[in-house]
């Protein structure tokens, strides 16, 4: 007479209950590791986005003389051309020329954009601090320790 299976052992070729979970749950984590360093890669890459428009406005700014009108009007034709997509609002716009001005000597100094914490953390963060704190250094160290 033959033992009895219990209904718990793994039939050949399958793995058994606690291994098959170690196996899920150590895939789950490696999938949600990549999902954040994914969303961190998008917000940099928005972050530098915007630096680079707030950088063009300020330049065109000072070189052109442009006043807020061309700005409501870039504002209207980035948001026709790209629908949908939230981060060209006319005020939008303004932050992002407020963002580069708030650290465009910070970034002369340094020489490297990408070592700035500013890129490391949201969009909503960075306004927060350029709206709540006025100097650079406070806004820095805020920004480094990226739990606002």
């Amino acid at each position: 007479m033959m033992p009895k299976k219990s209904f718990l052992s793994p039939k050949k070729g399958e793995a058994s209950p606690p291994e098959y979970t170690k196996l899920i749950n150590s895939l789950k984590a490696k999938i949600r590791s990549s999902q954040i360093k994914a969303a961190l890669a998008v917000n940099s890459e928005l972050i530098k986005l915007y630096w680079e428009i707030g950088k063009e406005i300020v330049e065109k700014q000072k070189q052109e003389g442009w006043g807020s009108k061309t700005l409501e009007r870039a504002a209207k034709d980035l948001q026709k051309e790209f629908p949908g997509i939230e981060g060209f609002s006319r005020a939008n716009i303004f932050r992002m020329k407020a963002f580069f001005a708030a650290y465009e000597k910070v970034a002369q100094t340094v020489r490297q954009l990408k070592s700035l914490p500013i890129f490391d953390i949201p969009w909503g963060h960075n306004i927060l601090l350029i709206q709540k704190l006025k100097n650079n250094n406070e806004r820095l160290w805020y920004a480094s320790r990226r739990s606002i």
